[in-house]
């Protein structure tokens, strides 16, 4: 009893309580977090071949976006071929960003001069992502589909 008027048992304890808490957290923390590092890095793999459908700003197109390589973990790299309504052709370098289920396809370097690049913003769903366009110059188109061959 002497012991627990003078406080010194019960500081100990509070000590070795500490103790026992930091040991285990520590022991828990490098989990936790290499949970969530692989969980950052797992996006989709959106590599080969998408069919393209596409309504722009002032014609109907089709072709192909072709992703070559992953460049990051959120990051790849293709082209994107489309054809017009009239059957001209056009490449773009296409850049995807992936945040989850929305992906950004940024387009440049067209094949063709004036063209204004072309950016998407789609949802991507198993193997069809829909969104939208907007080219270099603002101009909006009202559907765009990509469908994983």
């Amino acid at each position: 009893m002497a012991t627990l008027s003078t406080g010194k048992s019960c500081f100990r304890h509070r000590w070795q309580i500490a103790f026992v808490f930091a040991f285990f957290l520590g022991a828990l923390l490098p989990i936790s977090t290499t949970w969530s590092a692989e969980k950052k890095s797992s996006a989709v793999d959106l590599r080969g071949t998408w069919e393209v459908s596409w309504r722009g700003a002032r014609d109907t197109y089709t072709g192909t976006l072709t992703v070559l390589e992953k460049l990051d973990a959120n990051i790849f790299s293709g082209t994107l071929l489309i054809i017009n309504s009239r059957g001209e052709r056009l490449t773009q370098d296409a850049i995807l960003h992936v945040n989850g289920k929305s992906i950004t396809i940024n387009c440049s370097n067209a094949s063709k001069s004036p063209y204004y690049s072309d950016n998407f913003y789609v949802t991507l769903d198993g193997k069809v992502m829909t969104g939208h366009s907007v080219d270099s110059a603002g101009q909006m188109g009202s559907s765009i589909k990509f469908l994983k061959r």
